[in-house]
C-alpha cells in the first residue's frame, strides 16, 4: 500500500498551473508496481497544434534530466510513447482548459537498489506547433520520494506447522525473510495439528502476545513473530462395565484424573439373583497395574491407554451357601438325636 502526500500550488509561468500534485510518501527498495503520480493542470494561450509536455525530473543530477520510467497522461495517450519513455506528449483540443494527469512510473526504482531519498520534481511546458519549449509557460513542483528498504517477514514455527501470508499457504516449517509491502497484512497459522491419532500441536499464543491463529500484521519494517505451540497426548479409557470419565486431550506434562462408576455392577443370571457381583479390580496399561483405585490421576508426559480390570465377587453367595449348610447341618444333627 502506497500513502500519498498532497504537495501545495506551485506555479512558475503564465500559461501552465500544476493546481494540485499528489504523490508518494515511501515505496520499498524492491517494489515492482508503478509509482503513480496524480496531477490537475490547467493551461491557456495555447495555439493550434500546441502539446502539452509532462515528465518527471531528477534534480539530484547537476542537470534536471527526465527520470527513465514509463510515463503515461490520462485521459490522452502519449503521442511519443513507447518511442520516448521519459517524457509524455499530448496535443491539446483548446486554447485554454485543465487536464486530469496520471503518470505511472515503472521503473522508477529499477536503476535505484538501495534506499534513501529521490528529490523529484513533477514538470509540464507547452510546445509551439514547430514543437519548440515556450520557457515562460514551464511550470515545475518539486516533491520528495523515500526509498525505503523492503520489509521482510521473519515467523518462527514448529516444523510441521505451515504459515499463511495473505491467504497463500507457504511451505511447513518458519519463515526465513520474505519480502512484503508496505501495509497491513493477513497471517494464520492452524489452531490444531494432529501429529498422529494420539499426539497433536494446539496454538497458543504470538510473541507478541495475541492469542488467535488467524491475525494481522503492518509492515513497515521488518516483522519478526514466532507462533508457540503446546503438545496435547490422549487419555484413552476402555472399560467393559461401568461409565468412565477423564478421557480426552491433555496439555503435555499436565495432570489427568480419571475414574470408573459404580465399582460394582450386578452379575447376571442366577448368581446374581444370589447376590454374586463384578468388581473393579484396577486399571491396567500395557499388562502393567497403574492403580487399584477406580479414581487416579496421571502425568500425561505421553499418550496413555487406560484399560479397567473387573473380577467376579462371590462373596454373598458364598456366606448365603455358607448359612445354608450350617442350617442343613444343625437339622441333621437335631434329627440324628431324636431318634437315639
Amino acid at each position: 500500500m502506497i500513502s500519498l502526500a498532497l504537495a501545495t500550488t506551485n506555479v512558475h509561468a503564465q500559461s501552465t498551473n500544476i493546481v494540485a500534485l499528489r504523490t508518494p510518501i515511501h515505496v520499498p527498495v524492491t517494489s515492482q508496481n508503478p509509482v503513480s503520480i496524480y496531477a490537475n493542470v490547467s493551461y491557456s494561450g495555447a495555439g493550434p497544434n500546441y502539446t502539452l509536455v509532462i515528465g518527471v525530473l531528477d534534480q539530484a543530477k547537476t542537470q534536471p534530466t527526465a527520470v527513465p520510467a514509463v510515463t503515461v497522461a490520462s485521459p490522452y495517450p502519449c503521442l511519443n510513447q513507447p518511442s520516448l519513455n521519459s517524457l509524455c506528449t499530448i496535443r491539446l483540443k483548446n486554447s485554454a482548459g485543465s487536464e486530469y494527469l496520471v503518470v505511472k512510473m515503472g521503473g522508477i526504482l529499477g536503476n535505484n537498489n538501495t534506499s534513501g531519498t529521490l528529490h523529484l520534481a513533477f514538470s509540464v511546458i507547452l510546445l509551439d506547433e514547430k514543437g519548440d519549449g515556450i520557457q515562460h509557460s514551464l511550470s515545475s513542483v518539486p516533491f520528495q520520494i523515500s526509498v525505503t528498504p523492503t520489509p521482510l517477514l521473519f515467523v518462527k514455527v514448529p516444523s510441521a506447522v505451515s504459515v499463511s501470508v495473505d491467504g497463500v499457504t507457504q511451505v511447513p516449517g518458519s519463515i526465513d525473510g520474505i519480502p512484503l509491502t508496505v501495509g497491513q497484512h493477513a497471517l494464520s497459522v492452524p489452531s490444531l495439528l494432529n501429529a498422529s491419532n494420539s499426539t497433536r500441536l494446539k496454538f497458543d499464543h504470538w510473541s507478541d502476545g495475541l492469542t488467535t491463529p488467524d491475525r494481522s500484521a503492518l509492515a513497515g519494517s521488518d516483522i519478526g513473530l514466532e507462533a508457540f505451540y503446546v503438545d496435547q497426548h490422549t487419555l484413552t479409557l476402555n472399560s467393559s462395565l461401568g461409565v468412565t470419565s477423564g478421557a480426552g486431550w491433555y496439555d503435555s506434562n499436565s495432570t489427568a484424573t480419571f475414574s470408573v462408576t459404580p465399582t460394582f455392577v450386578p452379575m447376571n443370571g442366577l448368581m446374581g439373583m444370589l447376590g454374586a457381583r463384578v468388581g473393579f479390580h484396577g486399571w491396567y496399561e500395557n499388562g502393567n497395574l497403574i492403580t487399584s483405585s477406580s479414581t487416579a490421576t496421571i502425568a500425561m508426559n505421553q499418550a496413555h491407554t487406560l484399560t479397567a480390570s473387573w473380577q467376579p465377587d462371590y462373596t454373598l453367595p458364598e456366606a448365603v451357601a455358607a448359612v445354608a449348610i450350617m442350617i442343613v447341618v444343625a437339622v441333621g444333627c437335631l434329627m440324628m438325636k431324636r431318634r437315639r
